[in-house]
């Protein structure tokens, strides 16, 4: 993300275009985790099923282990740590380790 005083520099018309689509592309990653967030937390809060925290908490960790660079990575990964296995199931935590090539699940207590 640029400076706001860089933002009213004067740029060619391919380097106004290239940052539009690099903030869009920001904004709609971040929307897409946002719901996963939601997604993720929807069994523990009780408003949605099993089947929806599953594929967000896969997604999130596959974002972890194939695009570990890429803008949020820090908020994804305090997401799964913090929210997500907080409130997994043993099953689900299970799972959530696999997908990040870890051993065995940690047995995370909330405070």
């Amino acid at each position: 993300m640029l400076a706001k005083s860089h933002l009213h520099t004067q740029v060619s018309k391919e380097v106004a275009q290239l940052r539009n689509y690099e903030a869009s592309l920001l904004r709609h990653y971040q929307a897409y985790l946002k719901g996963l967030l939601r997604h993720g937390l929807c069994v523990s809060q009780g408003t949605g099923p099993v089947a929806h925290a599953r594929v967000a908490v896969r997604c999130m960790c596959q974002l972890l282990t194939t695009a570990p660079h890429f803008n949020y990575t820090c908020v994804v990964a305090d997401v799964c740590a913090v929210e997500f296995f907080a409130c997994m199931t043993v099953g689900m935590r299970s799972e959530a380790f696999a997908y990040l090539g870890l051993a065995r699940p940690l047995h995370i207590h909330r405070i």
